[in-house]
């Protein structure tokens, strides 16, 4: 029996998935719950899932989870926490639960020790081991590259519906652009910023609104033009 703690993201999307899998679980967060309803979750379980900020990970299973002696498990990618397991799923959780099969082909950096398949006997999905010393990085890398492009669009769509594209042509653009990163990483950028054609690279900062040019002309640098 799994008990996830907390009411995020991660915990809104685990649950789903073993909801799909017909996996029996508690659930257990400060907004809805009591510490009395924590104490009675913790008797009934062998594995306390916390799934709450990075911050209060380590304080909280001190304060509560001292004395629970099933495994814990914290999501953290950035921690390691002496007394806790950790996993960590490569993937970003939006506002709403996903199919069964996306769940299934989440990878899962767990540490080196750590056996991912006798933690989630239940679950399909693939695990790759990650050093201790790598992980900070490794988690940088991955807000660094899953937020990057969400934190673009969400700059951008407003922009687009102003100037009336269609937002099926705005979705098809986005997919295609996504598909072309991963098909072919280092030929997928394209543009005035790959041919460097200066003209064009002017013509976009004089119209874009500050913000987006700071990061524009970022980009421009990044691809080593000067203009």
């Amino acid at each position: 029996m799994y008990l996830i703690i907390g009411s995020g993201r991660a915990a809104l999307h685990f649950s789903s998935y073993l909801r799909f899998l017909n996996v029996q679980f508690l659930q257990w967060n400060r907004k809805q719950n009591s510490l009395e309803d924590l104490k009675n979750s913790l008797s009934r379980t062998s594995k306390a899932l916390i799934l709450i900020s990075d911050s209060q990970i380590q304080s909280f299973s001190e304060e509560f989870l001292s004395s629970f002696q099933g495994e814990k498990i914290h999501f953290s990618g950035a921690l390691e926490i002496p007394g806790l397991k950790s996993v960590h799923p490569l993937m970003s959780f939006g506002p709403k639960p996903y199919e069964l099969a996306d769940y299934e082909k989440i990878y899962f950096a767990v540490s080196p020790e750590t056996d991912f398949k006798k933690l989630f006997p239940e679950l399909k999905n693939h695990s790759f081991k990650l050093q201790l010393r790598d992980k900070a990085l490794y988690h940088a890398w991955a807000a660094f590259s899953g937020n990057l492009a969400a934190l673009l669009w969400k700059e951008s769509l407003p922009n687009w519906k102003q100037l009336g594209v269609p937002p099926e042509a705005i979705e098809f653009f986005l997919k295609k652009t996504l598909e072309s990163s991963i098909q072919d990483p280092l030929l997928a950028p394209t543009g005035a910023i790959v041919r460097n054609d200066e003209m064009s690279l002017q013509k976009h900062l004089s119209v874009l609104p500050s913000k987006a040019r700071e990061l524009y002309q970022k980009f421009i640098e990044v691809q080593g033009n000067k203009i």
